[in-house]
């Protein structure tokens, strides 16, 4: 695993590359954070393109050993902590899966197998599940091997964030965001389709939507190139 820059009352916080920081809020279920290939693909790209990346262990995940308190405010406290611990001020607020895609019923199924057997091993059959198809060509999935202990051993932190997420609802909240915005998002990605982007492009003032046509949940691992030139394009630009 990445080493964190520093731990703070049990919040791991990371501090990498040089340039202006840029703050990578981690998913909240702790799937996105430093030490995963995914990941590590999005911290190398802002890294290569001129950017200090920063950003945290959600508690009760990677190196934080704090408790967790699975909501939002918690994430955002976390946030702001970290920025001011990292001597940045002014953090910023931050669809789990599209009903639509052909197999939502094998994820509900791998889900309400989770729900009967609360073990470490149908969480991984259905991570892996997910991993695989948020990707066009799934041979670039990393899924973890499950072994035979893993049907008993308990499940890992923060694996109940879902049920948090469906309770969140920041619609109403989107015209109030009055800074440069660009949204990038795969065409074929179930967990975040076109449609959840679109919304936030309507509904936030001079935002920028750029679709990836050959890309699922990760297109700066699917078509790198044109994800971090849209990149550096928009953070060359004087907002």
């Amino acid at each position: 695993m990445t080493a964190p820059w520093t731990t703070h009352d049990g919040l791991a916080i990371y501090r990498v590359g040089a340039g202006a920081p840029i703050f990578l809020m981690p998913g909240p279920h702790r799937f996105t954070r430093p030490g995963l290939p995914t990941t590590d693909a999005l911290i190398d790209g802002f890294v290569g393109v001129g950017r200090e990346v920063i950003t945290f262990d959600p508690p009760g995940s990677g190196r934080s050993t704090r408790p967790a308190r699975l909501g939002m405010e918690e994430m955002l406290d976390c946030a702001d902590e970290a920025l001011d611990i990292c001597g940045v001020g002014g953090a910023a607020p931050g669809a789990l899966w599209n009903r639509n895609h052909p197999h939502f019923w094998r994820l509900a199924t791998l889900g309400v197998l989770l729900i009967v057997w609360p073990r470490l091993g149908p969480e991984q059959w259905l991570n892996n599940f997910i991993h695989r198809e948020s990707f066009v060509d799934a041979r670039l999935a990393d899924v973890t091997a499950i072994r035979a202990g893993d049907w008993l051993r308990p499940r890992e932190g923060r694996t109940d964030w879902h049920r948090v997420a469906r309770r969140l609802n920041y619609a109403s909240r989107l015209a109030q965001i009055a800074v440069p915005t660009l949204i990038l998002c795969g065409r074929h990605d179930p967990q975040y389709p076109p449609t959840c982007s679109e919304e936030l492009a309507r509904s936030i003032t001079g935002a920028q939507l750029i679709f990836f046509e050959r890309s699922g949940h990760f297109p700066f691992i699917e078509e790198p190139e044109p994800f971090w030139s849209s990149v550096a394009t928009f953070m060359s630009k004087e907002h």
